[in-house]
């Protein structure tokens, strides 16, 4: 996008074509949209010089640029540089005069680390390609303001489900531990916990690396590395990986042990079966976005249990 167009869309110059081209500009990815009210936030603390007349775009930025700089450079010296540049220089001397920060613009262009972090409750964002990734408890996750590049690379630790949008151009890569995952367009859980990694497809495919070894998982299949470094390929019988990004407990003849620790994980709580009767026993039920006291009780009425709580510990007996 030519900053000159900006400039003539900005100050009401622009063609019905010039503006059907910017807002489609805008509305094609969100860098764009980024970029757009970085510069329209420019324009407006500039004091928004009223622009008329001709519709030449040199015209409106030169407009704009002697209402701004103040005739502060030679004119041919201003016009030599880059389009952000001059978007730089006009910022500098509206900081000296006690105007907006430089560096509003100037982030704007800079790709720099990002880093999150849950502790006792999940946490969900959506990255800068439209990915959107939930940590669960106690996980981090480091990424860049801006994909640059042919690839769109992150590093975690702990666990996350991830939903990547789909750019087969920029492979979406996963560094966690010595595992390195790779995708396009996919969802899938990694948790890596007591050193042990694992890697669950919910759907499209994905590719896990480790040292020398590589299997490739399509949906319902699982990669796992224990402490002896081996990467094994099978098939994902758990209904419940990632109960705690969404609260959704799907059970078809599940163990209650299996049920009770997603739900301890999903609401930070700890669910102790003291009854040894009751581990062995299965449960195939669907519990979406209920309450933790609506669970017990279902649990309850289910296996005529008694729950007994103790700050967030939980027994059922």
């Amino acid at each position: 996008m030519n900053d000159d167009l900006l400039v003539k869309y900005l100050a009401d110059e622009a063609s019905e074509a010039e503006k059907s081209t910017v807002l489609q500009w805008i509305s094609e990815h969100s860098d764009n949209e980024r970029y757009f009210n970085h510069f329209r936030m420019i324009w407006e603390e500039s004091e928004t010089v009223a622009l008329k007349g001709s519709a030449d775009g040199n015209a409106a930025w030169d407009r704009f640029r002697n209402k701004v700089i103040l005739k502060q450079a030679p004119p041919a010296r201003i016009r030599s540089l880059s389009y952000w540049v001059r978007i730089a220089a006009v910022l500098v001397l509206i900081a000296t005069a006690g105007g907006i920060a430089v560096s509003v613009y100037l982030n704007s262009r800079i790709v720099r680390m990002v880093r999150l972090q849950s502790h006792d409750s999940t946490l969900s964002d959506t990255l800068p390609d439209g990915s959107v990734i939930t940590l669960n408890r106690n996980s981090r996750l480091s990424y860049p303001s801006r994909f640059t590049g042919k690839t769109r690379n992150v590093s975690m630790e702990g666990e996350a489900f991830f939903k990547v949008a789909g750019d087969k151009s920029h492979p979406f890569i996963i560094k966690i531990n010595d595992v390195t995952v790779t995708v396009v367009g996919t969802s899938f859980n990694i948790k890596s916990r007591h050193q042990k990694t694992e890697v669950i497809v919910e759907s499209g495919i994905v590719r896990v690396f480790k040292n020398n070894d590589r299997v490739e998982l399509k949906a319902g299949e699982k990669a796992t590395t224990g402490k002896n470094g081996v990467l094994s390929k099978g098939i994902n019988t758990s209904t419940l990986y990632h109960s705690y990004s969404n609260r959704e407990f799907i059970c078809h003849n599940t163990p209650l042990p299996e049920l009770t620790a997603a739900v301890s994980d999903a609401y930070n709580v700890e669910i102790l079966i003291a009854n040894k009767e009751l581990e062995g026993s299965k449960i195939s039920t669907t519990l979406s976005n209920k309450s933790l006291e609506d669970i017990l009780t279902v649990l309850s009425v289910t296996f005529n249990a008694e729950v007994e709580r103790e700050g967030r510990r939980i027994t059922l007996k």
